[in-house]
């Protein structure tokens, strides 16, 4: 009988292509997705994590959970929408683990979304997975994210952190809206034209999630970017050069992206940089390590 699969956040782009894979490999997958109107009762199943609503039989019967659900950081930072965001990343984790804790249930791996954010927006130097966090809110939201899934511990489950970057893909996230601006003729360049830009592609990021589940000495937290470091400019130079040469770069004012983000102006603004030396450490291979091999599987498609 094929091992069952719990992957939360079902209509989300990494969920498609990780779920993908793990069939592949043989594995069951079953969802977990707030969006009511996907629900099939085959194989995704609805929970409302803030009233601690969810469907049971998903949980009584797995033997794995991959947990990718998460209000999306990218909308307005307002008090409401914030606690969205943690709700749908920490009280969920909670909910998992408080049920299988109670029911007694064999969760033999629980997989876990974070993002290298853990280290803090003005966060200097190369950060490695046993450097602090910072302050901020982001911050303070990845480690509890992270504390929850470590309760996992505590029924011997196997608990895997990813600490994850820039997701490269031209069908959604970061990269979607730049292609359409450099398509109109603007490379914008958010922040300084300096700053770290680390990234993983797609493929990459569900490969390893397959790859750690896998493999058992695969546990604890891991910087989730390719090892090929560049810069914010240098990327949209790339791209530029391959596919849009008739746009120009052109550096977007500080003043304009705090009247169009808020806050969020962080997020394009920080300086982060990771090593990857514990993820090279497991054995695990990229098949997209170099931006011009990533950009040029984008626009193959």
């Amino acid at each position: 009988m094929n091992e069952i699969v719990i992957i939360t956040g079902a209509s989300g782009t990494l969920a498609k292509v990780v779920a993908k894979k793990l069939q592949m490999d043989g594995f069951e997958v079953l969802f977990y997705s707030s969006n009511i109107d996907i629900v099939n009762d085959k194989n995704i199943f609805y929970w409302d994590v803030e009233n601690k609503i969810f469907d049971k039989v998903p949980l009584d019967k797995c033997s794995h959970i991959i947990h990718l659900s998460g209000y999306s950081i990218i909308n307005k930072w307002t008090e409401k929408n914030k606690k969205k965001m943690y709700s749908s990343r920490v009280d969920a984790a909670r909910l998992l683990f408080d049920y299988c804790k109670e029911k007694e249930i064999n969760i033999k791996t629980f997989i876990t979304a974070s993002a290298i954010g853990y280290y803090g927006f003005d966060s200097i130097g190369l950060k490695n997975e046993n450097d602090l966090p910072s302050k901020d809110w982001l911050s303070k939201l990845a480690v509890d994210w992270e504390s929850a899934a470590t309760a996992f511990e505590g029924i011997d489950s196997r608990v895997i952190k990813l600490r994850i970057s820039l997701i490269l893909t031209k069908t959604t996230g970061f990269l979607k809206p730049i292609l359409l601006s450099m398509k109109l003729g603007v490379a914008p360049i958010l922040g300084s034209r300096k700053q770290s830009f680390e990234w993983i592609h797609l493929e990459d990021l569900a490969s390893f999630i397959l790859f750690s589940l896998k493999n058992k000495n695969v546990s604890g937290a891991y910087n989730l970017a390719t090892d090929k470091k560049t810069t914010q400019e240098e990327f949209l130079r790339i791209i530029k050069r391959k596919y849009f040469k008739y746009s120009f770069l052109l550096k977007i004012p500080t003043f304009v992206l705090k009247l169009l983000l808020g806050q969020r102006i962080k997020i394009v603004s920080s300086d982060i940089a990771v090593s990857v030396d514990k993820l090279k450490s497991t054995g695990f291979n990229f098949k997209y390590p170099t931006l011009d091999m990533a950009i040029n599987k984008e626009f193959s498609k």
